[in-house]
């Protein structure tokens, strides 16, 4: 894999491999055990797999993204009871090397963990990654329970919970984003994009 990986981003670059060959890939895998076409121990193997990847990516980019210019904090999480953060590493291993500091507590966190850990990072934006739809209304109560202490911190949610074109999820917020079918650098752009406005105000 990691083979594949270099031979890939030496015609195209890293995003592209995420978006179009590991994230694919991870998806069908998901469905196939979904369907119960994979047994969770493959599943395993493969998800952790993939981890291992996105930590060999990283080290490899660690020198290039030091020497870029610090374009804000990020603080990524999963709500309460969500085990799957296959989607925070990726986007992590992404900001990291955009120049951006990122703390990656996934998985499952409790709300009052995120609010603690809010308090002493102080962040420029959360990111938070819902993969199953069990965990939207856990998520709204942690919207809810972050706005009540922090009034205007950016909130950005993704994930593929909230993908489904047939379903429409609100999570009515100010200065909340919802990164939906995005392509990885377009998510970039509306996570620098607003990070920037923020910080000029």
């Amino acid at each position: 894999i990691i083979k594949i990986y270099h031979k890939y981003t030496n015609l195209f670059g890293t995003i592209q491999f995420y978006d179009n060959l590991l994230k694919p890939v991870m998806y069908d895998i998901g469905q196939q055990w979904a369907e119960g076409k994979l047994d969770v121990v493959t599943e395993h193997v493969c998800v952790n797999t993939a981890n291992a990847l996105i930590k060999v990516i990283d080290k490899s980019q660690l020198i290039r993204s030091t020497n870029r210019h610090y374009k804000g904090t990020i603080f990524i999480c999963t709500p309460n009871g969500e085990q799957h953060n296959l989607a925070c590493n990726i986007i992590e291993s992404v900001l990291l090397s955009k120049g951006y500091k990122v703390y990656n507590a996934s998985p499952s966190l409790p709300a009052d963990s995120v609010i603690s850990s809010l308090d002493s990072i102080s962040p420029d934006a959360i990111l938070i990654s819902i993969t199953l739809t069990d965990h939207i209304q856990t998520t709204r109560n942690l919207i809810r329970k972050i706005r009540a202490r922090f009034a205007s911190l950016t909130i950005f949610i993704g994930g593929l919970a909230i993908n489904d074109p047939n379903k429409t999820y609100d999570f009515s917020a100010t200065s909340l984003y919802v990164i939906r079918n995005m392509m990885l650098a377009d998510a970039i752009k509306l996570i620098r994009s607003t990070i920037v406005q923020t910080q000029t105000i």
